[in-house]
């Protein structure tokens, strides 16, 4: 019974870690592209 726990939880935990790393990662992208256009704001 434990191992079948295991077999279902596994795969699930792998998919939502993959899907928060994707997540920030997207989150990271838009700060990093703001923030090169506000420091191209700041410089004109």
């Amino acid at each position: 019974m434990t191992s079948l726990a295991a077999i279902i939880a596994g795969p699930m935990l792998f998919n939502y870690v993959q899907y928060i790393q994707s997540s920030l990662q997207e989150e990271l992208d838009f700060c990093s592209h703001h923030t090169h256009g506000l420091w191209g704001e700041y410089e004109k």
